[in-house]
């Protein structure tokens, strides 16, 4: 991808560089007196953005394309990330699929889906390759991007297993047809640099942030209705734990026991770059290694 996901308003960025000084990759340059994001070397995990006081950093909107979809009588499927309540605070997810309705999609389905998919191929993944050990989480985008672009060393711990919502985009793909536009929504920036890359282009049409749809409910004046009648379970309780510190192991149906020592979890950019660092040494004693960018996981995702 040579476009930056995230993009400088150069109105708004005079004279601060707080962005360059709390970058941890240094992918931020200084020209024409502007902070502007290198994509070769952005990772997407939106430091920037929190910390510029000015806003002068944002994200291009999926609206416009989606809206665009919407007029020309396309079929949108929202595949809706598990940490969705959590922002929206509604208690079924019949709630959210009545709402995203009204805004024209065809349906709405819970990316929980795509990440008991994902749980349990890492789980078979770590018993059928025992000599991988430590492997690496692969759901993060942001924890991928890391890899690959500063420690390239550790890409064969890299678990080969898409992200939830390349998962669930599959099945949805499968179970709509072809000519489904998939629309992702989720708290993570990241998934719109993921939704690009050449191994998956083309599965997810767009990536839409939490904020972004909170936005255009306000704009069409929706509001979550309790009355919708709440449906049979059909999405496993443990996947919709996913966002959460170890919600993958959980998932996975493997043992959440924080005393043991086959399973390290932990979240946080600086941790995560502290781990790796510990397996490049080759200091961790691990089967498995959960890694997640945003501290608490990703329902604390930036958007």
């Amino acid at each position: 991808m040579n476009e930056p996901v995230i993009i400088t308003n150069p109105a708004r960025c005079r004279d601060c560089y707080r962005c360059v000084r709390h970058c941890d990759v240094k992918a931020i340059r200084l020209q024409d007196g502007q902070a502007q994001v290198v994509p070769e070397l952005c990772i997407v995990c939106t430091t920037c953005i929190r910390t510029c006081p000015q806003k002068a950093k944002d994200v291009p909107s999926a609206m416009p394309e989606i809206k665009e979809s919407l007029k020309d009588g396309r079929m949108l499927i929202a595949s809706v990330a598990p940490s969705a309540p959590a922002y929206f605070n509604f208690r079924h997810f019949v709630e959210m699929e009545s709402a995203l309705k009204k805004l024209g999609f065809h349906a709405a389905e819970e990316t929980a889906l795509g990440a008991e998919i994902v749980g349990l191929a890492h789980r078979d993944y770590v018993e059928r390759l025992p000599d991988r050990s430590p492997v690496i989480t692969s759901s993060c985008p942001v924890v991928v991007n890391l890899i690959e672009k500063y420690y390239p060393d550790l890409l064969w711990h890299l678990a080969p297993i898409v992200s939830p919502m390349i998962a669930h985009g599959r099945w949805l793909r499968q179970k709509y047809g072809p000519d489904a536009r998939i629309v992702f929504i989720g708290p993570c920036i990241a998934k719109k640099m993921e939704i690009c890359d050449p191994a998956v282009e083309g599965v997810v049409f767009a990536a839409m942030t939490y904020r972004g749809l909170a936005d255009w409910f306000a704009e069409e004046n929706i509001v979550f209705s309790e009355k919708e009648t709440a449906p049979v379970l059909s999405t496993p309780a443990d996947a919709r734990l996913f966002p959460v510190e170890g919600g993958l192991i959980a998932t996975a149906g493997l043992s959440t026991d924080m005393l043991g020592q086959d399973l390290i979890v932990a979240s946080s950019l600086d941790t995560c770059r502290n781990i790796l660092g510990d397996i490049r040494a080759g200091q961790l004693n691990a089967s498995l290694v959960e890694l997640m960018a945003c501290s608490g996981g990703c329902i604390n995702g930036p958007a």
